[in-house]
C-alpha cells in the first residue's frame, strides 16, 4: 500500500450516525469526550441526523452545542446507514482535514481513555487501511470482531440472497425462526464465538460494522462506505473492496470497543417480527447491491482489455 505521511491538521474525527436512540447516542457521545488527545493531537465528533422522527436529535443539539469539538449535521431525509455516515466522513475528510476517521455506531462506547493514543501507536507499527477494534457485546459477552469472511464468490451471494428470500416469505408465516434453526443446525453454526480462531487472523476474516477505522491513504481515495444500501451488509460490500482494490486491513485487539447492539432498529420497530422482516428485505437489498457491483467491475475490468 502507498503510506500516507500524517501531517498538517493531526487529528481524528469519529462520526456517529443518529437515528432516534437519544439515551444511547448520549452515552456514547459522552465516551468519546473523555478521550485523551495525544500532544499535537485534536478530537472531533460529528454528529449526523437521519433525520429523527423524535426529539433525538434536539436532545442532542440542547447538550452538545457548546463543545467545541463537537459537529452536528441533520440530513433533511433518513439516507440509510452508507450514505448517512458518508456525510460525517466527507465532512472530515473536507473540512477537517482529518488523519483518521472512524465510523461509531452511536450504540458503541468506548472507555479507555487512552484509545487514541493506542490507535496512533498501531498505525505507525503496523499501516493500515482499514482497521477494526475488539468490539465486546454488552448483551451476551461475546467478541463481534473479527467476523467470519461471508462470501468468497458470486455464488455464495446468490446462495445468501436465495436464504434471505425464502426467510422473508416465511416470516409471514411465522415460521422464519423454525427455518433458520434448521438452516443454523445444517451449517453446524451454533453460534460460537469466532473472534480468535486461526482462519480469522490469517487475512481470512471480515470486519463488523459497528466501529470502522479509517487511515489517511483510505481517506484520501474514498469519500466513505459503499453507497448503494441503505442499511446492513456494509461489511460484505467493504471487505469485497478491500480485496478487489488490495486494501490493508488490520485487526487490532488492544483497542476495546463496548456494543449495546441495534438500539436505533429496536427503537424503530420494537415488535419483534417486523424488526425481523426489515432486516431480511434491507439484507436482501444488499446483496442485491454487491452483486451490481461486481458484475459493472467484471464488465469494467473486460471493456479495459
Amino acid at each position: 500500500m502507498d503510506y500516507i505521511e500524517i501531517t498538517g491538521s493531526n487529528n481524528i474525527s469519529f462520526v456517529v450516525l443518529l437515528y432516534k436512540a437519544y439515551g444511547s447516542a448520549r452515552k456514547c457521545i459522552n465516551s468519546l469526550l473523555k478521550l485523551k488527545a495525544p500532544n499535537g493531537w485534536s478530537i472531533n465528533i460529528i454528529i449526523v441526523d437521519n433525520n429523527s422522527p423524535d426529539d433525538s436529535y434536539i436532545k442532542i443539539c440542547t447538550e452538545f452545542k457548546e463543545n467545541s469539538n463537537v459537529f452536528l449535521i441533520h440530513n433533511e431525509k433518513n439516507i440509510g446507514f452508507a450514505k448517512g455516515n458518508n456525510v460525517g466522513f466527507l465532512y472530515a475528510k473536507t473540512h477537517l482535514n482529518s488523519d483518521f476517521i472512524i465510523l461509531a455506531n452511536s450504540d458503541t462506547y468506548v472507555y479507555d481513555t487512552s484509545f487514541v493514543n493506542k490507535l496512533i501507536s498501531n498505525y505507525f507499527d503496523a499501516h493500515f487501511d482499514i482497521a477494526g477494534p475488539n468490539i465486546l457485546s454488552l448483551k451476551d459477552g461475546k467478541h463481534q470482531n473479527p467476523e467470519r469472511r461471508q462470501y468468497y464468490s458470486i455464488i455464495d451471494v446468490k446462495k445468501r440472497l436465495l436464504k434471505l428470500d425464502v426467510l422473508y416469505c416465511f416470516s409471514f408465516l411465522n415460521l422464519d425462526i423454525q427455518l433458520q434453526r434448521l438452516f443454523r443446525k445444517k451449517n453446524n453454526d451454533d453460534g460460537d464465538d469466532y473472534s480468535d480462531r486461526k482462519l480469522l487472523m490469517n487475512n481470512d476474516y471480515q470486519l463488523f460494522g459497528a466501529f470502522l477505522i479509517f487511515s489517511k491513504s483510505y481517506i484520501k481515495k474514498y469519500d466513505g462506505l459503499y453507497p448503494g444500501t441503505f442499511m446492513y451488509g456494509e461489511e460484505n460490500i467493504l471487505r469485497y473492496i478491500i480485496q478487489r482494490d488490495k486494501l490493508t486491513m488490520k485487526y487490532i485487539s488492544k483497542l476495546t470497543v463496548y456494543h449495546e447492539e441495534g438500539s436505533s432498529t429496536d427503537e424503530s420497530y420494537k415488535a419483534p417480527l417486523q424488526n425481523r422482516r426489515f432486516r431480511y428485505k434491507n439484507s436482501i437489498n444488499s446483496c442485491k447491491a454487491l452483486l451490481n457491483l461486481a458484475k459493472s467491475d467484471k464488465k469494467y475490468r473486460n471493456s479495459d482489455k
